[in-house]
């Protein structure tokens, strides 16, 4: 397999991003090694990733980004995962294709508490306040795209921006 040559700086960026991304499928302790394993490689490795201690090769950096539905490139962005503004932060002030992205990433999660909620093994809480960031970017999206759509959101605010 081909290593891919990447500055330090870029390095960093990949280890930051990679772990965003795991921490967006499976925050907290254990997560990595769960990742690891729905990724295909041992724990170890994933963590060796994260950490910086090695650098993916080409097919697996391609496998990664289409693991996380991201493309391989914005992998070495800075700035293109995690928390991109402060909670408090209107959704107005972001990029369309963050909160796309933001958007893309809280459906997965939705979609994993969702099972656990409706096994009884998950947080009731939790999935409320998904369904609410939920709500808020489409928000920002549908707004973003100067789409106007008559019928209100499920919290009874306009769906649209108003315009044609």
């Amino acid at each position: 397999m081909s290593r891919v040559s990447l500055t330090q700086e870029e390095k960093n960026t990949l280890v930051e991003n990679l772990r965003a991304l795991r921490n967006s499928r499976h925050p907290g302790r254990g997560g990595g090694r769960k990742t690891a394993k729905e990724f295909g490689v041992v724990p170890q490795q994933w963590s060796h990733w994260e950490s910086g201690k090695r650098t993916p090769n080409n097919s697996h950096l391609k496998r990664i980004a289409d693991f996380f539905g991201v493309a391989p490139e914005d992998l070495i962005r800075p700035g293109r995962f995690g928390p991109t503004a402060a909670p408090d932060e209107p959704p107005q002030r972001r990029d369309l294709e963050k909160g796309i992205l933001e958007l893309m990433q809280v459906f997965g999660a939705l979609s994993r508490m969702q099972t656990e909620v409706l096994s009884g093994a998950g947080d009731g809480a939790k999935l409320s306040a998904i369904l609410r960031d939920i709500l808020r970017y489409a928000k920002f999206v549908i707004a973003e795209a100067g789409e106007s759509d008559p019928r209100p959101l499920a919290d009874g605010t306009p769906a649209g921006n108003g315009k044609p």
